[in-house]
């Protein structure tokens, strides 16, 4: 009894497991069903996506250009927009608007009502206009119309290659057009060609140093000197200046002098005479002090004129010593004009002069100096010390590795630290 009531229980599950095993069976069922439904369903949304506006939607009819198939639902805003027109660039704006069309499959039909939204200004008065009148009704006339209304006459005329030739060529810098001149280009690509290696040989010059500023004229004004003492005194004779300043000097004050006032007039003038001839010759000016930059051969300084902190380049490369034009309106000197005159550098530009800033009293960690400067645009130094103050100086020490610079300053020695310069060295 008790094994057959076991049996009987045993196969009541079974019969019981077997069921809920159909029931969960066709539940799966039913669920890949809708599986593979929806599945169909994204393949046939990817299709239409893919192919275009035109397409049959799903569950509809395609009417090809029906009035069912017309731009309504089917222009819609998307990344790519089409800029409004206000009358200016009229060819550029119209070859937008086809391949705007194109890209959203517009119909020809649709296509002047759709570009009338986007005319503003003068252009959309115009097409108010004609639309009243009834005169433009498909878009090929519109833009027929467009072109003709809008349209600059003078683009559709040719001009000669020799002609666009010549007007470029007359926008170059004076140095660069000579030599783009001599080789006479017969293109307009040809004449661009010679420019681009004429300015990178112009720039490869600059890089070498130092430019030089000589010509058969004065460059730079005389500066009239009332006494003799160094500062006065030329760069062309750094042995025999100092000297005869100093002896001069000292035969004044004892006595020694036969001549008296007389004999320091004669010296004054003969000194002016000097900075005249000198001057004269060739003049030079590094790129260093130009452009601001710094080499292995000159030292910077920081100093203070009037309590107020300038960037001083001392620079052997620099025949005369200048100031910078902001600085020295900055600090208020008292600039001797001249006749306005500017200076050429060997890149063809010109640098104004604005003239002569004299004793101007510079102070260098704790020494104190009386320069005249020429005032000039320079680029990124406020001074530049040259060789018509370094030759009053006699014999100098210079240690670059170091940034050391020893002279002798009123007989007594003076040493300059140079400071670390950050400035990208040429």
């Amino acid at each position: 009894m008790a094994d057959g009531t076991r049996a009987r229980v045993m196969e009541e599950s079974l019969k019981g497991v077997q069921g809920d095993q159909k029931v969960m069976r066709q539940e799966l069922n039913m669920v890949v069903t809708a599986i593979s439904s929806l599945q169909t369903s994204i393949n046939e949304l990817i299709k239409r996506s893919e192919s275009g506006y035109g397409k049959k939607p799903i569950g509809g009819k395609n009417d090809g250009e029906s009035e069912g198939s017309g731009i309504l639902g089917r222009h819609k805003p998307a990344p790519v927009v089409l800029p409004r027109f206000k009358g200016e660039n009229t060819s550029r704006w119209i070859s937008q608007a086809n391949r705007y069309f194109e890209f959203y499959k517009i119909l020809e039909k649709d296509r002047l009502i759709i570009a009338s939204f986007y005319l503003d200004d003068t252009a959309a008065d115009w097409f108010n206009w004609l639309q009243r009148r009834k005169q433009i009704s498909t878009w090929e006339a519109f833009t027929d119309a467009l072109l003709k209304r809008f349209s600059l006459s003078n683009r559709t005329m040719p001009l000669p290659v020799k002609f666009l030739i010549n007007c470029w060529i007359s926008g170059l810098r004076s140095d660069i057009k000579q030599s783009v001149i001599c080789h006479q280009p017969t293109t307009l690509e040809d004449a661009m060609d010679k420019a681009q290696l004429h300015e990178r040989r112009i720039q490869f010059e600059r890089g070498l140093g130092w430019i030089i500023l000589g010509s058969s004229k004065p460059l730079l004004p005389t500066p009239k000197t009332q006494t003799p003492d160094a500062t006065s005194l030329t760069a062309s004779l750094p042995k025999t200046t100092p000297a005869n300043s100093t002896i001069s000097k000292d035969s004044t004050e004892s006595g020694s002098s036969s001549d008296g006032p007389s004999s320091v007039g004669k010296d004054s003038i003969l000194a002016e005479q000097l900075q005249l001839e000198e001057v004269k010759t060739t003049s030079a000016i590094s790129y260093n002090a130009l452009a601001g930059g710094c080499s292995s051969t000159t030292l910077r300084f920081t100093g203070t004129v009037q309590g107020k902190y300038v960037q001083v380049l001392l620079d052997g490369g620099t025949t005369h010593c200048f100031v910078q034009t902001r600085i020295a309106n900055f600090l208020n000197f008292a600039i001797e004009v001249s006749e306005p005159f500017s200076v050429l550098v060997g890149s063809g530009e010109r640098l104004p002069c604005s003239g002569l800033a004299r004793a101007v009293e510079l102070l260098i960690q704790g020494h104190s100096i009386v320069v005249d400067f020429y005032v000039l645009p320079l680029q990124g130094w406020d001074m530049v010390l040259g060789v018509s103050w370094l030759a009053t100086l006699g014999p100098v020490i210079t240690d670059y590795s170091k940034s050391l610079f020893e002279f002798s300053l009123n007989r007594l020695p003076v040493k300059w630290q140079g400071d670390v310069s950050n400035a990208q060295v040429i």
